[in-house]
């Protein structure tokens, strides 16, 4: 579907004031850990178990866009704000786990040949077809992201400890991986000026004391700081994973931290409204497609420990308030035929025979 609209700077109202989010992770550990603080205005949203096997058709509301198409190789259980397959972030049942964050200078390339998804489809799209970050990266510049508004980058990591970033940068594709990479964290500026930045700082080369504040380059120290100091033998990996979470995002806006074992493919997670710890074994999560619902959780759960049993049958209802949700600051200002469409999504989605 192709829309001509002026509505697309309030689509998301997404601000870079609340976007300051953070994700690091931590290669040293056994178990590959991945940590992400969502620091944003809302802090609702669905968990969503992603089937593998189903055809999909990337939703575009440009009049210069060629939508992607694919069939799902893998599943993933994702982290849902704004509507099934539009994740801020998830793991597949590969491993391999990807976050978003924002960054105000991005700059995204002008229409060409490539097929288009928008900037929260990305994600689907990589965890729908890659199992590693390696994989990822040989096929980073496949797809235009054409932004409904957002401008963010991407960290993802595998089950190998190794993480890439994905940003746009003068209107290209700059990707890091591996020994590339510092250190592989992210928060709101470029990978290459927050680089810059930590090296002035103890412990990366420079003098200066490693920061406190919320700004973004200091974020960015303090995590990198805190996830190279992790030590397998006096740690207790995912409750110290969460202690660099209490660190970098402790405001208000921190409406829920993630821990990933992308080793194992567990997921633990806590929203500021109920701060105890719900946990994710995908390995015991039924991702085939046919003759199997999609489940989902709502984050927001009372609930406590593995909550595997606790997901429940998805619906186009739950789907569209989470989204009305989303929507309430804006809703008045987005055409009634983009929020059917944008509603209405997952049920143009379709599982292909084995």
């Amino acid at each position: 579907m192709r829309i001509f609209s002026a509505f697309l700077g309030t689509f998301f109202f997404w601000s870079a004031v609340a976007g300051a989010c953070t994700t690091a992770a931590i290669p040293q550990s056994l178990n590959k850990l991945m940590v992400k603080s969502y620091d944003w205005t809302q802090g609702h949203g669905m968990v969503v178990v992603n089937k593998r096997n189903v055809g999909k058709k990337s939703l575009n509301f440009h009049p210069d866009a060629t939508s992607a198409e694919w069939t799902s190789k893998y599943g993933s259980v994702t982290f849902n704000q704004h509507g099934r397959e539009f994740p801020l972030g998830g793991m597949n049942e590969k491993g391999l786990a990807i976050e978003i964050m924002w960054l105000d200078s991005s700059k995204y390339p002008a229409a060409d040949e490539r097929p288009t998804v928008n900037e929260l489809q990305w994600i689907q799209y990589q965890l729908d077809n890659y199992e590693s970050v390696k994989e990822m990266y040989e096929h980073r510049d496949d797809l235009r992201v054409q932004p409904i508004y957002a401008k963010v980058h991407y960290l993802a990591c595998d089950p190998t400890g190794t993480c890439s970033t994905f940003e746009y940068v003068d209107k290209k594709m700059v990707a890091k991986i591996g020994e590339e990479m510092a250190v592989p964290t992210l928060t709101n500026n470029t990978f290459e000026d927050s680089v810059s930045f930590l090296k002035e700082h103890k412990g990366f080369g420079g003098e200066k004391p490693i920061p406190q504040s919320e700004a973004s380059l200091d974020r960015f120290v303090r995590a990198s700081s805190l996830a190279t100091a992790f030590d397998e033998s006096t740690h207790k990996p995912v409750e110290y994973a969460f202690e660099i979470l209490d660190s970098v995002g402790p405001t208000d806006y921190s409406k829920f931290h993630i821990v990933y074992e992308t080793k194992t493919r567990q997921m633990n997670f806590r929203t500021r409204e109920y701060f105890h710890v719900k946990s994710i074994d995908t390995d015991k999560m039924d991702f085939a497609c046919e003759g199997t619902k999609t489940q989902m959780l709502d984050m927001g759960a009372k609930i406590e420990g593995l909550v595997n049993d606790s997901f429940v049958a998805y619906t186009p209802e739950a789907n569209k308030a989470v989204i009305k949700k989303s929507l309430e600051h804006v809703g008045s200002l987005i055409p009634p035929a983009v929020v059917k469409a944008w509603i209405g999504y997952p049920e143009t989605t379709e599982c292909k025979p084995n």
